[in-house]
């Protein structure tokens, strides 16, 4: 795979630490790295998610996105590339990452204490490729045009979104320092014709992306924004703005990176840009409507006819309208949990609240899939699901004790409430060994046949962490 043309690409990249790592006093355990060489020919870069439940996390992703990513920026450079197919590719990132796997061991903590998923791509003359283990995802789109003047990113026709791999439970994955880690690593082509190639971890894909396709209120509107900024910092730090908006907080409590690089050389060049701190406050400029003509005054009307004017007519009007209105209403509301993101970049009004999703949504722990439990002491579990619905525990750990042993008890609820909180008090004893733990429950929906299963990994450490 060759280009005719080369092309010139802008990097963008933020990082920013999520709610429940805040609240756990743990650090921003995502790290990336983007290479580019002098002639903005070749680009190279990688984005690593450490396990929020590997102690060594951040020293895992930081070492694997670091290596990964330069070892691609030597390969782009070589024209050997060209003439690699995907086994080739394969065995050529297996290697590499292998050699990353035998640098964290020398460190003489086992493997799993350096948990982390990896994405990754290069964009060279020679061949563009993208590389993937575990759920952080990557999009790749090409431009439409409006008029054949202005560019439309991320039409749906024309965008890809690779959503990597996850485990057998919903919030499971697989790691570059899994035992099976090369059978799960997935090598895909990216198209030539390609105008942006985004790579980020699942946090910042709960923002970008709405039901297997790109978030038009988020994507659409701020790559616009950047491709006008000519220095790297500033679109970092605009970057780094929104996904750190508060109103991200009830979208995702996980860290969020992001690292977009868009091709540039097809428009415009850059230009300086606002300025900042103003393009943070007002990422989308107003939209100006054009003064329309003034309207003519129209003739005076007859009244109509007053028909059936009793009350058996409001009542008839009144059903009609929650039988047709009611269901499009119920769908809408859907989602807007997600459409709070608009925010960001549109001046809007509050959005209602919505009734309650899907029980592939509802069923969750409160406090985040993490909790830290020192040796000695207890911690309270709640899981929030639909009113309706059982919860049991499907496997616990032995050293551990639970109460109510056979599984979370209805503490919280209402009468208006769509969703019931339960709850459940895990102690561990003063010698038991320090290490994660899992617990695995299921959730059913009785009513419609379904049933959903979540882990939570408890983390024992002898002293709980300030």
């Amino acid at each position: 795979m060759s280009l005719r043309h080369p092309s010139i690409w802008q990097l963008s990249l933020a990082s920013v630490i999520g709610q429940s790592h805040l609240r756990e006093s743990l650090p921003n355990q995502d790290h990336a790295c983007a290479l580019q060489d002098e002639a903005a020919n070749v680009v190279a870069a990688a984005v690593a998610d450490g396990a929020g439940s590997a102690p060594r996390a951040l020293q895992g992703a930081t070492l694997t996105a670091d290596k990964f990513a330069q070892a691609l920026l030597d390969l782009g450079r070589s024209p050997h590339l060209a003439g690699m197919d995907a086994q080739a590719l394969h065995d050529w990132a297996v290697a590499r990452l292998e050699a990353v796997r035998q640098q964290l061991l020398a460190s003489g903590a086992p493997l799993h204490h350096f948990h982390c998923t990896l994405v990754a791509c290069v964009l060279s003359p020679h061949g563009r490729w993208l590389f993937q283990l575990g759920d952080s995802a990557a999009i790749s789109s090409r431009c439409a045009w409006n008029g054949g003047v202005d560019r439309v990113w991320f039409p749906l026709e024309s965008t890809q979104l690779h959503a990597g791999s996850r485990g057998e439970y919903a919030n499971e994955t697989h790691f570059v320092t899994d035992p099976d880690w090369s059978a799960h690593l997935t090598l895909l082509p990216i198209a030539a014709d390609r105008d942006a190639v985004l790579l980020m971890t699942d946090g910042a894909t709960d923002l970008i992306v709405k039901r297997g396709e790109v978030f038009p209120l988020f994507l659409p509107l701020a790559v616009p924004q950047l491709v006008t900024i000519g220095a790297r910092t500033d679109r970092d730090t605009m970057l780094a703005a929104w996904l750190a908006d508060p109103q991200t907080h009830s979208v995702t409590g996980d860290d969020k990176t992001l690292l977009t690089i868009l091709r540039v050389d097809r428009g415009a060049a850059p230009q300086s840009g606002p300025e900042l701190p103003q393009a943070l406050l007002s990422p989308v400029p107003p939209t100006v409507l054009p003064e329309l003509p003034p309207t003519p005054p129209e003739e005076p009307r007859q009244p109509p006819p007053d028909l059936w004017p009793d009350w058996r007519w409001w009542a008839a009007l009144a059903v009609a309208l929650v039988l047709l209105i009611g269901p499009l209403a119920y769908g809408m509301l859907d989602s807007v949990m997600l459409d709070r993101v608009a925010l960001l970049f549109a001046d809007s009004a509050p959005t209602p609240k919505a009734p309650p999703p899907s029980l592939s949504v509802v069923a969750r722990f409160e406090g985040g899939d993490r909790m830290v439990l020192s040796r000695g002491s207890s911690v309270r579990v709640r899981v929030v699901v639909a009113k309706g619905n059982q919860v049991e525990i499907e496997q616990s750990p032995t050293d551990l004790d639970l109460q109510p042993p056979d599984g979370p008890c209805l503490k919280h609820g209402s009468r208006d409430s769509q969703t019931v909180v339960c709850e459940f008090l895990v102690t561990a004893g003063g010698e038991t060994p320090a290490g994660p733990r899992q617990l695995r429950l299921r959730v059913r929906d009785t009513g419609l046949a379904r049933e959903q299963r979540l882990v939570l990994t408890l983390l024992v450490q002898d002293v709980l962490v300030p």
